[in-house]
This record gives C-alpha cells, structure tokens and sequence, in this order.
C-alpha cells in the first residue's frame, strides 16, 4: 500500500461532488437566468421601441407584453430549464463514456436539487419585508405561474422545481442511451 491508495481512500467520493456540484449549479444558473431574462426582455423592447419609433407596426404592441413581469419570468425559466438540460444531457454522454452512468446518483441529484430550491420558498410568508423580497426576488424565473396560484409563491416554485428535476433525469437516460446507440461496444463493457 504507497501513498496514493491513502489518499484515494480519503477523498470525497466522486458521486457527493456531483451531488453537490449540481445544487450550485442550479442556484447559480438560477441567478444567472434571472439577470439574463431581465435584460433580453428590456433590450428586445428597447430595440423594438427604437427600431419602430415613428411607425404604426403591430411589432409595437409587443413591448408592454415584453416588459410584463411574467413574461420576464417565463423566460427565466426558459433559460434555466435549457441551461441545466444542456448540462444533464452532457453528464449522462460523459457518465456513459467513463463507465459511470448512474440513475440512482441522477435520481439523488435532482431530488436535493429540488428540496434545496423549494425549502425558501417555505418560509416566504413567515420573512420580514427585506428578506421576503429577496426570496421573491431569488425565484423570479419560477414565478410564471403565480398568477394562477393568486399570488401564492410555493406553488409555482413546486412545480418548476419539479419540472427541472424530471426533465435532468429523463434527459440524463436520455443522453446515456443515445451514446450507448452511437457506441455499441461500450455495451458489452457495461
């Protein structure tokens, strides 16, 4: 036994890195796609409100729909949902490539994903002015829906929360199986 076979051993294991690497990801991505939707809306209305100044298009009619604040958050989600599938589709070809494929760290994953971006959202209500505003703020991208909720924040967190999580986990099998189908000899690794 040298040096390096101690070392393996007292390393973090590769699945509780994922794990962890996936929450930050999503929180960070989150973040990113809540700046991201505020500035495409803003600049295409902008843009649209430059471009058509002085004529009477319907392109026109499309900016206070853009400026709306739930279309602003639609397309934060938007975002958030294609940047996280991008990611899940490309960990389920490199998982599979490595030999590393794995539905039930996948599965793990997404449900620590999911409980770490709903439980805030728990207590909104019982927050003071300034932190409820920032929680409010924090999940603008999943707030699309709070119109039909009247209002409510859990709902719509719920389900965009559970929405990202189902959609990582079927494009992750997704993407493992199609990189099975390209490579048929991995298969008989596996």
């Amino acid at each position: 036994m040298d040096i390096f076979d101690e070392y393996k051993e007292d390393r973090v294991p590769h699945e509780l890195l994922y794990v962890v690497a996936r929450v930050g990801l999503l929180l960070a991505v989150n973040l990113f796609s809540l700046f991201a939707s505020i500035l495409l809306c803003a600049g295409i209305s902008t843009v649209l409100g430059v471009i058509f100044e002085n004529s009477r298009f319907v392109v026109l009619d499309l900016i206070p729909f853009l400026n709306n604040p739930i279309t602003t958050s639609a397309v934060g989600y938007l975002i958030l949902l294609g940047i996280m599938v991008r990611i899940f589709w490309d960990d389920g070809k490199r998982h599979t490539a490595y030999g590393k494929f794995s539905m039930p760290v996948v599965t793990i994953t997404a449900f620590v994903m999911f409980v770490i971006y709903v439980i805030p959202s728990i207590f909104f209500e019982e927050a003071k002015d300034s932190l409820a505003a920032g929680i409010k703020g924090f999940y603008k991208p999943s707030l699309w829906l709070s119109e039909v909720t009247n209002g409510s924040i859990k709902i719509p967190v719920v389900i965009s929360a559970g929405l990202i999580a189902l959609v990582c986990m079927v494009i992750y099998k997704l993407s493992g199986d199609r990189y099975l189908k390209k490579h048929p000899d991995l298969t008989e690794e596996i």
